[in-house]
């Protein structure tokens, strides 16, 4: 049997461009900065233990950052919430690659995204 594949490499789904992946609303543009004070209480910043911290609300970052700090098993910085639904929402997943590279006596096309066992 004579197929033609185009085998592609396994690339990112989430390609990097100049906004940091926790940093994402969209593809292209940035969340905004949090409100002073978690948007409690007026005036300057403060920085007491008891005030709102300022974080991104992006899944990525409560993944890639925030999770972090909480010494997560091996792997857990690879797996992500949500599914991207257009319109609705938007999940930057850089460590998440579509799987594209197969041999060509099975070349798909396939719709599979996993990650790379050095996660």
């Amino acid at each position: 049997m004579n197929t033609s594949c185009d085998i592609k490499a396994n690339n990112t789904v989430s390609p990097d461009n100049n906004v940091p992946h926790v940093l994402r609303a969209n593809e292209n543009r940035a969340m905004p900065p949090p409100p002073v004070n978690g948007g409690l209480y007026g005036g300057p910043q403060v920085d007491h233990a008891w005030m709102p911290q300022a974080v991104t609300p992006t899944d990525t970052n409560l993944i890639m950052e925030n999770l972090k700090t909480a010494n997560p098993p091996p792997g857990a910085l690879a797996h992500f919430v949500s599914t991207v639904r257009p319109g609705n929402n938007y999940v930057s997943m850089p460590s998440v690659y579509n799987f594209n590279q197969t041999h060509e006596q099975n070349c798909g096309p396939f719709v599979i995204h996993g990650t790379k066992p050095s996660c």
